[in-house]
């Protein structure tokens, strides 16, 4: 009865991880922060508890299709978790040519593992001793490897100026957390491949199975609670960096005050990004402070979700409930503040009213003076000679 609880349990967290994938995938172009290299780790580990409890279920015991293919494909996860503590530190989402060859051993075992299936010959003892020393080794090597890198790079920094930072402390405890349960998930499996190895059964590391169901529940909850844990480190040290700017919020155009809600899909959405409404609008202010987007006069909200790494449905929640104009009129006084700084800098001393008005992305100098009128209750003409 046990058995089949795990074997249960098995194919429901693989299809928890499933859904993570999908989560990620359904963000990739818009969030340049997911990593494919944790889409290939959990969908390695989906794809394997799945499996494994598919088998048990239909009673399926051949151990020969678990060791001869499958369990040295799940091998190419243990490369995976340092190609991801790299693409954290270094600031990469795709997959390099290079990252390639760490795959070069777990498709070799492959080749091996079906050679002795198929060919009696190579079944013998001492390419069974060779093929556990091998995947030992291959184990420790990358697991040593994914603790010095860290170490180097990024534990043993100095990031004083950012260390107090709840967002670079997530990082910094989360890749920590993550060396535990790598350690942990590969010291179950060197044990399980030991035991195997004494007893003469196929090495499949399939031993003690309930200790992985329970790690990589631990991940998928913690993916699950704190998605910031995708977030790159270069791209984080970038905003954390720009929160040392004094910014301050426009209480004219921004309302942080608890909004009621009746619409019950918003009110869904409200609960999961209510501490993130600030930092948001932070992010907002920031971005236009610095790039001034809405002088292409194209530029939308879909745009500025897309910039700011931010859910369009999160952006979209802010400018209903936060934000006291719609977002067209938002776009109207965020060019009218550009064009009274412009003004400010002495744009109108060597250039027009009109050019002016294009340069701030308006489309006519007609749209551009009723702006700037309804926002300043002036015309252009007596501002200046006011």
């Amino acid at each position: 009865m046990f058995d089949q609880f795990i074997n249960y349990t098995s194919i429901a967290l693989g299809v928890l991880g499933l859904f993570i994938i999908s989560l990620m995938l359904f963000s990739y172009k818009s969030n340049t922060l997911v990593n494919i290299h944790l889409v290939i780790i959990i969908s390695l580990a989906s794809l394997h508890f799945i499996v494994q409890g598919g088998f048990s279920i239909l009673n399926h015991n051949d151990y020969n299709i678990k060791s001869g293919l499958l369990n040295p494909l799940f091998l190419i996860g243990i490369p995976s978790f340092y190609l991801y503590f790299k693409s954290l530190i270094e600031d990469y989402k795709h997959l390099h040519f290079k990252d390639l060859y760490h795959a070069i051993f777990p498709l070799a075992n492959i080749l091996l593992s079906l050679s002795r299936r198929y060919y009696p010959a190579m079944d013998n003892k001492y390419v069974s001793i060779f093929q556990f020393v091998a995947i030992v080794a291959f184990i420790l090597y990358y697991l040593i490897n994914s603790f010095y890198f860290l170490h180097i790079n990024l534990w043993k920094g100095n990031k004083s100026e950012i260390n107090s930072n709840k967002h670079y402390q997530l990082i910094n405890s989360w890749t920590r957390f993550l060396i535990l349960f790598i350690s942990l998930l590969s010291f179950r499996l060197l044990f399980s491949l030991i035991l195997e190895r004494t007893s003469n059964m196929p090495l499949t590391g399939y031993s003690f199975f309930l200790i992985p169901l329970i790690l990589w529940g631990i991940i998928f909850g913690k993916i699950l609670s704190n998605p910031e844990i995708l977030y790159g480190l270069p791209k984080l040290e970038a905003r954390l960096n720009n929160y040392s700017k004094p910014i301050n919020i426009s209480y004219s155009i921004w309302d942080l005050s608890n909004p009621a809600i009746t619409n019950l899909q918003d009110s869904k959405l409200k609960d999961s990004i209510m501490v993130k409404i600030e930092p948001y609008i932070i992010d907002v202010e920031i971005f236009i402070e610095s790039f001034h987007p809405f002088r292409d006069s194209g530029f939308n909200i879909n745009n500025l979700a897309k910039e700011l790494n931010i859910p369009s449905s999160h952006l979209a929640y802010i400018f209903k409930y936060h934000c006291k104009v719609p977002f067209v009129e938002f776009k109207k006084y965020c060019k009218i503040n550009d064009a009274l700084k412009l003004i400010k800098e002495g744009y109108l001393n060597s250039m027009t009213f009109e050019a002016l008005a294009y340069k701030t992305g308006f489309n006519s100098y007609n749209s551009f003076f009723v702006a700037f009128k309804k926002e300043t209750g002036l015309s252009p003409k007596d501002f200046i000679d006011s």
